[in-house]
């Protein structure tokens, strides 16, 4: 152990916890998107859960195939011999899957906060900005971050010192941003599968491509045995495009909506403005139904029923999806439109007259990427009746 007192001894930041394919030593990787690990698109075993599956999709808590929307946060890597002369800037960028179009960088700046220290004052967090720049023809370039941070100003005092954090306290651990929400053509047409590219470039704004020579793009493949090492695979030919990482992400900035519809009698006796709908036989069918929808499907559903403050257990329904031909005792169409006929006396229980309270709540699936819901998406309806011997 090597003891230092000198108080301009900066400790370094220990090196995150990812472990390359062997024999390479200078990578790039792209990492995740928020907290989701980035599976690629090769056709490997099926990605874990919490990850961007190959399709774009990915599956948290309970949720399964949810889409990404919002404002996300990109992540990536890089081998401790970048940044160089020859591997100086990097660049996100995306284009609609399916298609040979252009791809669109993604120009939000980004910054790496770093620290300045004087005997005279307290720390100071100035921002360093990596992008985006135009360097030659290329815009939207952003520098890998520096080896070191810029210097002390003339201004500063005597002794001051600036050095990087000693790790992540300050959040700077995006290398870009994408607004989803501001993808040309609104969000109901933005709404499908994307493509996302990981470029690098020479400090003169040269793309440069993967090779022997040059540089490996890495993926996460798992997560070791400790539960904190990343393991990581060379990335496959089928998902270098023109130079560029590319992987899949499914975007749906779409919101949910929900309705109930007036509880019916064979299809004819409808509640009236009061909500009551009478009913001679006990045994007469009553029609309950509602409609769960999002455009894409991307939503799962709760539906509850109360008599007076009784649960019903046997009606309700818990995070089915509104794609579902089945949920509990509904009859779905697949795009959100359920009912069931139920007899009267199933709800009413040792009733003759009682009064009901309907529940329906659509969250939308979709994520920025760390296992939370885009809930300003989500809709919810009410509605209530009683039933009246007559």
């Amino acid at each position: 152990m090597l003891n230092v007192t000198d108080p301009a001894a900066i400790p370094c930041a220990p090196p995150p916890p990812i472990t390359p394919p062997n024999g390479l030593t200078t990578w790039v990787m792209p990492t995740a998107v928020g907290g989701s690990m980035v599976w690629g698109t090769f056709p490997v075993a099926s990605a874990p859960a919490g990850w961007v599956k190959g399709d774009g999709l990915t599956d948290y808590g309970s949720i399964v195939n949810a889409p990404f929307g919002g404002y996300l946060g990109l992540r990536s890597g890089s081998s401790i011999d970048i940044p160089s002369s020859s591997l100086y800037y990097y660049r996100w960028s995306y284009r609609l899957a399916g298609t040979s179009g252009t791809f669109t960088p993604l120009g939000d700046p980004v910054v790496k906060h770093y620290v300045k220290q004087s005997p005279a004052t307290l720390p100071s967090f100035p921002a360093y900005q990596l992008g985006p720049n135009t360097v030659g023809t290329q815009p939207d370039l952003f520098q890998f971050k520096p080896v070191n941070p810029p210097g002390p100003a003339p201004s500063d005092p005597p002794g001051t010192i600036t050095y990087w954090p000693t790790d992540d306290f300050l959040g700077d651990i995006y290398s870009g941003y994408w607004n989803t929400l501001a993808i040309p053509g609104g969000v109901m047409a933005a709404a499908g599968d994307y493509q996302v590219k990981l470029e690098v470039f020479d400090e003169t704004g040269t793309l440069v491509a993967p090779g022997a020579g040059t540089f490996t793009f890495i993926v996460p493949d798992e997560i070791g045995s400790d539960g904190v090492t990343i393991l990581a695979r060379a990335a496959d030919p089928s998902e270098i495009d023109a130079g560029g990482f590319v992987f899949d992400l499914h975007v749906d900035n779409n919101s949910c909506t929900a309705s109930i519809d007036p509880v019916n009698i064979e299809g004819s006796s409808v509640a009236d403005a009061c909500g009551f709908l009478g009913y001679s036989n006990p045994s007469v069918p009553v029609t309950l139904s509602f409609h769960a929808k999002h455009p894409n499907n991307f939503a799962v559903f709760t539906w509850t029923m109360v008599r007076g403050l009784t649960a019903l257990p046997g009606f309700d329904v818990t995070d089915a999806e509104v794609a579902a031909a089945t949920a509990g005792p509904y009859t779905g169409d697949g795009t959100g439109d359920f009912s069931a006929d139920p007899a009267a006396y199933s709800f009413l229980g040792t009733c003759v007259n009682a009064a009901f309270g309907e529940s329906l709540y659509v969250a939308a699936k979709a994520t920025t990427g760390w296992g939370d819901r885009l809930t300003q998406y989500d809709a919810q309806a009410l509605g209530a009746f009683a039933l009246e011997q007559s």
